[in-house]
């Protein structure tokens, strides 16, 4: 193309030691003239097509293109392609200099796409998090893992332009670092491996409640990362721990107890042991008086055989329920009065083994309030009756004086 500028240049009267000049001027401009159209093309017609194609389509995956400077990125690469194919025409006869450039050229273009991919990658996973299933399977650090890859490949076609070889070649030579490249990128890799585990096994998600007490973390899972989660405590803190300790190390995650919609109380008060006596014939017309001690509960009380009721003392043959029987049976029947607790699911109240202070009795119910708050107000009601209902039943709560 010089040659045919300078030879036409040179029909039109101009000196033989100025027509070369002239002529890779005129090559430079046209260049330039064609990177700018190319850009212009580009944009004018790559970006309506994307907005049409969005436009047609149901999903709104494709939007990202838009929305993302993918199609910006890409438009780049237009003039740099025509930049490169038209260098050994500017720059006829001077081989190195059309290497170098050339060069500069491809490293342009695979940064442009790398920059392309990476915006993509963010828009995708962008609208991923918009979806209900990312709580259930959180893909950022897979994105991640992605994003890693992307920018080896583009590490070593750089390393490929730079050195004059073929990337491939630089692979074979890749495996004598992976140790080195394993020690650098521990954590990504342990993460990339609990990532998989958490992932295919559902065992955290983002917005579960988890405790970890190793790194003292209890609170709201808000990102599961390619490296680390990073948790919101009860006090507003931010904790982050590894990923791989998800897997390593023990945790308690509290999505079950929205997805059954029941919260387990288990409380226990400490009885004195000393206030723990048969019933009398007085005791037991006094229970009867309490409105939950049903006459379901007074069946099978009394024996068939022996005994006198001499006073206030207690024939053991005779009597064969305590006071402490009767609270245990009262307490259930309140439990079954209150809205919040549920009634067909596991509700007893039962004697713990004997302690240095006292007898327990423990409570196990399941709540219908699964909110922290109304969870514990609804416990504190319920602990609260017990302990002042106690003395109806001639029961002592124990505390040390």
């Amino acid at each position: 193309m010089i040659e045919f500028l300078s030879n036409w240049l040179a029909s039109q009267g101009i000196s033989e030691l100025s027509t070369v000049t002239y002529a890779r001027l005129i090559a430079v401009g046209l260049t330039v003239l064609l990177c700018f159209l190319a850009f212009v093309l580009a944009k004018r017609f790559l970006f309506p097509a994307v907005a049409y194609s969005v436009s047609r389509t149901v999903s709104s995956l494709d939007d990202v293109l838009a929305e993302n400077r993918v199609t910006r990125y890409l438009a780049l690469l237009a003039p740099a392609l025509v930049l490169y194919f038209m260098t050994p025409i500017i720059l006829f006869g001077y081989s190195n200099v059309i290497t170098l450039v050339q060069k500069a050229i491809l490293l342009f273009m695979i940064i442009v796409g790398v920059l392309a991919v990476r915006a993509l990658l963010n828009g995708l996973l962008d609208r991923y998090h918009r979806l209900e299933v990312t709580r259930e399977i959180p893909l950022t650090s897979f994105f991640q893992v992605i994003s890693v890859f992307v920018y080896l490949a583009a590490g070593l076609l750089i390393l490929g332009i730079l050195l004059d070889r073929n990337p491939l070649y630089l692979l074979s030579g890749f495996g004598a670092i992976m140790a080195i490249l394993t020690i650098v990128f521990r954590d990504p890799l342990l993460g990339l491996m609990a990532g998989i585990q958490l992932t295919a096994n559902r065992l955290v998600a983002r917005g579960d409640t988890i405790d970890l007490p190793k790194y003292d973390a209890s609170g709201e899972v808000l990102r599961v990362a390619l490296t680390t989660v990073t948790i919101r405590n009860a006090d507003q803190t931010i904790t982050t721990v590894p990923t791989y300790a998800l897997i390593s190390e023990s945790f308690k995650n509290w999505r079950g107890i929205e997805e059954t919609g029941a919260r387990q109380i288990q409380r226990s008060v400490l009885i004195d042991v000393h206030s723990i006596r048969f019933c009398t014939s007085e005791m037991t017309a006094r229970f009867e008086q309490i409105k939950q001690v049903t006459s379901s509960n007074e069946q099978g009380r009394l024996a068939d055989d022996g005994g006198e009721d001499e006073g206030n003392d207690i024939v053991a043959n005779k009597y064969t329920h305590t006071n402490l029987g009767d609270y245990r049976e009262y307490i259930v029947g309140y439990l079954r009065t209150l809205a919040q607790i549920y009634h067909d699911r596991r509700l007893m109240v039962r004697l713990l083994a004997q302690t240095a202070y006292g007898v327990p009795l423990e409570i196990i119910a399941y709540s219908k309030e699964i909110d922290i708050v109304e969870y514990e107000a609804l416990q504190s009601s319920i602990i609260e009756h017990v302990l002042a209902k106690a003395a109806d039943f001639d029961l002592q709560i124990y505390q040390n004086n």
